[in-house]
């Protein structure tokens, strides 16, 4: 028999029906049912699952790795969570504070909710373990975590690397086999230089959970890394911004990643003492690394760097601004007028090219790049009105009538929830950037 909805708040509840483990030759599949109870009825969103690599791979049964895949997407539901098997006191309480931190920076998306379950476990394993694995995909933070554990450069924080997970189903969509085949070979190379093995992991959480993935990534790596929770008791989570250069709210930070950690695996947000472009400069005495890196979305099909798209361009100029080579891994070369090019659609790029102008300046970088920077830097306020339509008083208008008739649509009364869409969507959802 369903739960009743919620009596307090929420006039909702998101249910996660009860875990189960399949193996296969190769994989081991961890799954749920994911459906939502309203006072209209009760919707089947299907099966979400995550599937890992054996031997690496935790073949019990864990309902903690589907509360954390799913709990932002029911604060944006409104919907308290009913979870079908065990949670440990630890993650309830962690994921209580990592909701009033998001409840908090976005209120409209974002709502207070509970979570109810079958059993609450109290801690069963030791508060600081120093075995880890990490998240690797190619790209600079993930690089820069690898390499500095690996090589114990973090002195009293190193944690011995177990291995490191590459998550098919985030950047690089399930249907596209042949690039997370070429892509997860390329990264295999990489980490083969400091002796750790790579993980394959496997999830259709872009296609079922709808969520901003801005918002959410890191919540869905967390849940990804549960399912190898039996490798290491620690999950290492490449910083995206420095402590100084952090961007509230944003879906990976120093504050909220230690709050996706359960009483089985612990969540560090480890790199943040290091800007991008330092830790492009670190990398840059480790060759392997660096020849490796993959940071470009717009050739995922081949698992390259364009060379072209704003990603490449920025990541060329972490190099550029240092007076350091880049690397082979582009595809094209670094010029004037690309930089100039760069469209800078949110805050947070914005900040980049800031922080690459400052480190350049610091260090003597050419003018042939510190110049486009500048002049990209000073027509950004007129290119973030034209792209959203504010340049002239009549789109302004218009504008705003479209968001205030949105508002209103938001706050009527609906029944069920839309149904996801058959295909993900690989962007930030609510900045609309790559």
């Amino acid at each position: 028999m369903d739960p009743k909805p919620s009596t307090g708040a929420s006039p909702n509840t998101l249910l996660i029906g009860a875990p189960r483990v399949v193996g296969s030759e190769r994989f081991v599949r961890h799954s749920a049912e994911i459906s939502l109870l309203t006072p209209a009825g009760r919707q089947s969103f299907g099966e979400l699952w995550f599937e890992a690599e054996k031997p690496w791979a935790w073949d019990q049964p864990d309902a903690e790795i589907f509360l954390l895949a799913v709990y932002q997407w029911a604060m944006t539901l409104h919907a308290d969570v009913h979870v079908t098997g065990a949670v440990t006191h630890g993650l309830l309480a962690n994921l209580e504070e990592f909701g009033e931190a998001w409840a908090r920076w976005i209120p409209k998306n974002y709502k207070r909710i509970r979570v109810f379950a079958d059993t609450v476990l109290e801690p069963l394993l030791p508060a600081a373990p120093f075995e880890a694995v990490a998240a690797f995909s190619g790209g600079v933070d993930a690089t820069f975590t690898a390499m500095r554990h690996a090589k114990a450069q973090v002195g009293h924080r190193t944690r011995k690397l177990k291995a490191c997970a590459f998550i098919h189903g985030f950047d690089i969509g399930l249907d596209d086999q042949a690039a997370y085949d070429h892509a997860f070979e390329s990264a295999s190379r990489t980490l083969a230089d400091v002796q750790v093995p790579l993980i394959r992991i496997r999830t259709n959480f872009r296609q079922l959970v709808q969520v901003s993935w801005e918002d959410a990534h890191v919540a869905a790596l967390a849940a990804a890394l549960h399912t190898v929770q039996g490798t290491a008791r620690v999950a290492l989570v490449g910083s995206t911004k420095a402590y100084d250069e952090l961007v509230i709210p944003y879906g990976s930070l120093p504050i909220t990643d230690a709050l996706l950690s359960s009483e089985r695996m612990a969540v560090i947000h480890d790199g943040a003492s290091h800007t991008r472009t330092q830790k492009v400069a670190a990398i840059a005495t480790w060759p392997a690394g660096a020849q490796g890196l993959r940071v470009c979305w717009q050739e995922a099909s081949n698992g390259r760097n364009c060379g072209k798209c704003e990603k490449c361009v920025r990541s060329m100029l972490n190099f550029r601004v240092s007076n350091l080579p880049i690397p082979d891994c582009f595809d094209e070369p670094l010029v004037p007028w690309r930089i100039l090019k760069a469209k800078m659609r949110a805050a947070p790029i914005f900040k980049e090219y800031y922080s690459l102008f400052v480190h350049g300046l610091k260090h003597g970088a050419s003018p042939t790049i510190l110049v486009p920077i500048a002049i990209v830097l000073g027509f950004a306020p007129i290119r973030w009105l034209w792209s959203n339509g504010l340049a002239f008083p009549g789109r302004a208008l218009r504008k705003l009538g479209r968001m205030r008739a949105a508002k209103q649509a938001a706050s009527a009364p609906a029944a069920l929830i839309p149904p996801a869409a058959s295909k993900p969507t690989y962007e930030n959802t609510r900045t609309g950037t790559l």
